[in-house]
């Protein structure tokens, strides 16, 4: 196995991941370096990109040259060395199968780390998590932005029923329903193009989505059992207040926010 880590800000994370995810089969892992945030691709060195097309790809959002490594011939092993193990108010815990369970009564989701979005190495799935725990759960619970599923997972676990998530690519959404059947959760996971959503019948709704003009167009779906909405995905703060703007006129006000990491998540409630 072969690893390739390249470090970038924290707040070209996102660019970094448009730019290289294509190109690299089986995804990106994150691990947190202060103000830096190291990307780290995995696997055999057929399967990955040489360093430097990586680095032409990347542009200028890399902070120094890629760095190839050897990561051993155990693939759980070379994942455990990895990949973060996140506990979010004590009730949940999301890491990956090469890691140590939680105590009995904490919610213990499984994640294999193909995505980087949706397995909790992005802020702001742990910000939509630590929200969704300071409600009532059940009911119908719909994830928007879904990524590798991580946040529908522990709505399942928590006891909501029926979950969906709901994102823009077929690989995604396989991947969110493998760590679905994988947890052992009934969930639905669903490919499609969120603009046209027209109407939705859940009780909690998570938009972790990085686009302004798709809130905007969330904001306007018919939502008519909707009592909570948990609003994620916007780092500026203009487009963030522009995005909950629209969601207080659709009937809904903001009563709890998490602002950490650069990366904030609103709850607003009917």
């Amino acid at each position: 196995m072969r690893r390739i880590v390249m470090r970038v800000d924290a707040g070209d994370v996102d660019l970094a991941f448009d730019r290289l995810l294509p190109h690299i089969a089986g995804g990106l892992h994150l691990r947190e370096q202060g103000a830096e945030v190291e990307l780290i691709a995995l696997g055999e060195r057929h399967e990955l990109p040489p360093p430097g097309e990586l680095a032409e790809r990347a542009g200028d959002v890399l902070l120094a040259e890629p760095v190839e490594e050897d990561a051993g011939d155990d693939l759980r092993a070379a994942l455990a060395a990895i990949a973060p193990r996140w506990e979010i108010g004590g009730r949940v815990v999301l890491r990956t199968a090469a890691q140590a369970p939680p105590p009995a009564g904490v919610v213990d989701v499984v994640l294999a780390r193909d995505i980087g979005f949706g397995t909790g190495a992005h802020p702001t799935t742990r910000h939509c998590i630590a929200l969704l725990l300071a409600l009532e759960p059940g009911g119908a619970f719909a994830d928007l932005g879904c990524g590798a599923g991580a946040l529908t997972i522990a709505a399942a676990k928590l006891g909501y029923a029926p979950v969906v998530g709901v994102d823009v690519l077929d690989s995604v959404c396989e991947t969110a329903w493998r760590n679905g059947e994988a947890n052992g959760v009934d969930a639905d996971f669903v490919t499609g193009d969120l603009r046209a959503l027209g109407r939705l019948d859940v009780r909690v709704v998570a938009m972790n989505v990085s686009e302004l003009d798709v809130h905007e167009r969330l904001a306007q779906t018919e939502m008519p059992a909707a009592e909570t909405l948990i609003v994620s995905g916007l780092e500026h703060p203009g487009k963030l207040a522009h995005a909950v703007a629209g969601y207080e006129r659709a009937g809904f006000c903001e009563r709890q926010r998490i602002d950490a990491e650069g990366w904030p998540a609103v709850l607003l409630a009917r």
